[in-house]
């Protein structure tokens, strides 16, 4: 599929897509990695997985996924529904949801009016940081589709987020599955999360996690939830990427910063 020519994205190469994703995804994995045990490859089936769901409020989302006795082997969920059928192999999925048919990601029609920068919705106006500013376009429009559509009814935001994280969830499992038996698994899941998102924005996607059943009971043991701070996540991300280079040394403290650039 080319994503170029769906009238109902935004446009951007595949492969600023695929590669945007898999680094994104693999510095918060490898943040969620050092937060539990990592085992020997030679261990039994009774480790740690750790699915990290990133979800991009105006562009894209994925998981990816890992075990603790092969930390370093991650995986990156694929497939994704689209009109019937599955995606070749794009790492994420539009970050998009249709108010009126309940469709979301590739299953948005062309002609539909999708909902887009929900995750946002979670943070008040007055909160909006300064390089938000520029969106607060979208987001009010957001946020009017979702006022018409849900009036004033409490948690409408957190329902809304929740049954994104739903439909991303359960196909993240759908694709796990064959891969690994899940059930044998204890599980701990990590959201990315701005670092400048205040408490009741956090306690707002904890909520979104719990509504999307992420959370549910388990027969081997309780889920937990982290949430992972993007810019720490980088950080380790690139000293674990360069720790066998000779100028790593004991105290040595990287720095990472994101580069902007705009969209093609």
């Amino acid at each position: 599929m080319n994503l170029r020519h769906h009238p109902a994205l935004p446009v951007y190469h595949r492969a600023d897509i695929n590669h945007t994703a898999r680094s994104a995804k693999k510095s918060i994995l490898q943040l969620g990695l050092t937060l539990g045990p990592r085992k020997s490859p030679f261990a039994t089936l009774s480790g740690l997985l750790i699915p990290v769901l990133t979800v991009d409020s105006n562009r894209y989302s994925g998981v990816s996924w890992a075990y603790s006795a092969a930390p370093d082997d991650i995986h990156h969920v694929v497939h994704w529904p689209y009109e019937g059928q599955r995606g070749k192999d794009e790492v994420q999925v539009p970050t998009q949801m249709d108010l009126e048919t309940k469709q979301w990601g590739y299953l948005v029609s062309k002609d539909a009016d999708p909902i887009r920068w929900f995750k946002h919705l979670l943070l008040e106006p007055q909160d909006l940081k300064t390089d938000m500013k520029d969106a607060s376009i979208p987001l009010e429009n957001s946020r009017e589709k979702l006022r018409k559509h849900a009036g004033s009814e409490p948690g409408a935001v957190v329902d809304l987020i929740a049954e994104f994280l739903r439909n991303l969830w359960e196909h993240a499992l759908e694709q796990i599955h064959p891969e690994i038996d899940i059930e044998l698994l204890h599980i701990k899941v990590a959201i990315a999360v701005p670092a400048i998102w205040p408490l009741y924005a956090r306690q707002g996607m904890e909520e979104t996690a719990k509504k999307a059943g992420i959370l549910k009971p388990r027969h081997i043991g309780a889920t937990k939830l982290i949430l992972v701070e993007e810019p720490e996540a980088a950080a380790l991300s690139t000293l674990f990427d360069r720790r066998a280079y000779p100028e790593i040394e004991v105290r040595t403290c990287p720095l990472a910063a994101p580069i902007c650039k705009e969209d093609p």
